[in-house]
């Protein structure tokens, strides 16, 4: 997410789009890094995994 705040900064900073096109070329991908990687956790936060049938309770 830093990576892609820093390119999306400097495509803001150098100038406009014309200047800051290489940059958003790079943001298509990186931007597909970083919603593949909060998949997981969301998806992981939202349907937690069940335990394991047969498992032993936690002690307290």
């Amino acid at each position: 997410m830093l990576a892609y705040a820093i390119s999306a900064g400097l495509v803001l900073s150098v100038g406009g789009l014309d200047r800051g096109a290489p940059l958003l070329i790079w943001l298509n991908p990186l931007g597909k890094v970083l919603v593949y990687s909060l998949i997981w956790p969301v998806a992981a936060t939202a349907w937690p995994p069940k335990a394991p049938t047969g498992a032993p309770t936690p002690q307290k």
